[in-house]
């Protein structure tokens, strides 16, 4: 079997092994390990490069790493927060602190490791590693017994984020083609997350959290054995990229890879750095991290709300988790039509507007018409659904090639650690002030007057991130 880390010889015969290694690995399925022998394509599946349809064993493979992804963090994600609560009890400005700086941390993680895979052109290496490690970290905090312990098992978890690297690889898989076909596989994560949620919400209140830690370890053990046997060691695209690096170093061939117009260079800081530092990319990111940041603030405190001020059980938490996914599971399923036809702006400004909404009902609520926080959550699958599909669908046509990774780590760490990072932080502290209904009623002004920029950016000068896409787009064909 061909290792990934080889390289081909200096010499007159080096296309020639090439060709041989290319052969040799489609006949040994090391891109497509869950197929049956008669099933295994003429090229590497593993990345859709040629415009086919994915295989189905491939989409089947996908959508259960997502799912199984879904479920584990259903264990304990949102259930987080009632731990620091009710069993550790901890301050609101202990826990905002705690799931600030789990996001914060991934400023610099998750581009990073983002980095490390476009560096070493194996995803799958800085998933298995970053992953293992980070569950590592989350079932030591089972043993944590004060808030200086919770808070380095918490910087365990937060050094090793990597979320961007495995939406890449999808990406990666499908093809610019099928691009659209993500949110068909992102929604089995959403389906699995609120199943999980109402699940685990029973099973807190009757049995306690000793579940959550041992049912998340299983599942991610299963997540990570099933990613270390049923993906490659690298996608043909990251093949073809590795390869033309080491042909880089090969004097002999520079000058025909220059006449053929390979690109055989390592991938360049400057290319990255001018592709995100440009208006509308970073207007985009500014938008991500606002949404982002509003969502943390509800993820942080809508469940200590609920039960210290609202009465709540950890049963309606769960069951509040679960209603999130009614509309978010069929935006992502029909992903590739909303994209198409309502387009990047009409999907963020849909996603804003219902924050606000979901965000002003919250100062609505009382012990009696707590349950009402069901309907309320609706919004999160329209806001979460639709700027997520928008985003990592823009990302992917923006990003260079080379750098495609690093780019949905950059969109990951810009939700979920820029914006995510900074509200827990000071809405911990505002919440010990001035009282929870504040930091909703503040976040929705906000998100408000963000989407008031947009729609003038938008409609009033023509902006907005379909015309720079189109814009790209146009300037590519010249």
């Amino acid at each position: 079997m061909i290792t990934t880390e080889e390289n081909f010889p200096n010499d007159s015969h080096c296309d020639t092994l090439q060709s041989e290694a290319n052969n040799e690995l489609s006949s040994q399925l090391l891109s497509e390990p869950l197929l049956d022998q008669n099933e295994v394509p003429n090229d590497d599946t593993s990345n859709n490069s040629n415009g086919d349809y994915p295989s189905a064993s491939r989409l089947l493979f996908f959508r259960s790493i997502y799912f199984l992804s879904g479920l584990s963090s259903a264990t304990w994600g949102r259930f987080a927060v009632i731990y620091y609560n009710q069993v550790k009890h901890l301050s609101s400005e202990q826990i905002g602190v705690l799931q600030g700086l789990l996001r914060l941390m991934g400023f610099v993680t998750l581009p990073l490791w983002g980095y490390v895979a476009d560096m070493i052109q194996s995803r799958k290496k800085v998933y298995l590693f970053c992953n293992t490690m980070s569950v590592v970290s989350l079932l030591l905090l089972s043993r944590a017994q004060n808030f200086l312990t919770i808070l380095c098992c918490v910087i365990g978890m937060a050094s090793f984020k990597s979320s961007g690297v495995l939406d890449a690889h999808t990406l990666d898989f499908l093809g610019e083609r099928h691009r659209g076909m993500y949110g068909t596989i992102r929604m089995m994560m959403a389906i699995s997350w609120g199943l999980g949620a109402v699940i685990m919400g029973w099973i807190t209140d009757k049995y306690g959290f000793d579940w959550n830690f041992g049912l998340f370890g299983g599942m991610m053990t299963t997540v990570l054995l099933l990613t270390a046997f049923g993906l490659p060691s690298k996608s043909q695209k990251e093949q073809e990229r590795y390869d033309n690096m080491n042909r880089s170093h090969n004097d002999d061939g520079q000058e025909e890879e220059e006449e053929e117009g390979i690109v055989s260079s390592s991938p360049q800081l400057s290319t990255l750095f001018a592709s995100i530092f440009r208006f509308p990319v970073l207007l985009w990111l500014t938008e991500v991290a606002v949404i982002g940041s509003g969502m943390s603030i509800v993820e942080t405190f809508l469940f200590v709300h609920m039960q210290d001020d609202l009465q709540s059980t950890t049963t309606l938490c769960g069951y509040s988790v679960g209603v999130t996914v009614l509309l978010e599971v069929p935006i992502f399923h029909n992903s590739k039509y909303l994209l198409k036809e309502w387009g990047h702006d009409k999907l963020f400004m849909i996603a804003m507007i219902a924050y606000i909404i979901r965000a002003f009902g919250y100062t609505m609520l009382t012990t009696s018409t707590v349950h009402w926080v069901l309907a309320l959550e609706i919004f999160h699958g329209i806001t979460f659904g639709c700027m997520w599909i928008a985003s990592v669908d823009f990302s992917a046509r923006v990003a260079p090639e080379e750098w495609s990774t690093t780019f949905q780590s950059v969109l990951s760490m810009t939700m979920s650690c820029i914006g995510g990072g900074i509200g827990p932080i000071v809405g911990g502290i505002v919440m010990d002030h001035f009282g929870v209904n504040l930091i909703f009623q503040a976040m929705g002004v906000v998100v408000l007057c963000v989407a008031l920029m947009h729609l003038i950016v938008w409609q009033g000068f023509g902006g907005g991130h379909d015309a720079f896409l189109s814009s790209i787009v146009e300037s590519e064909s010249e």
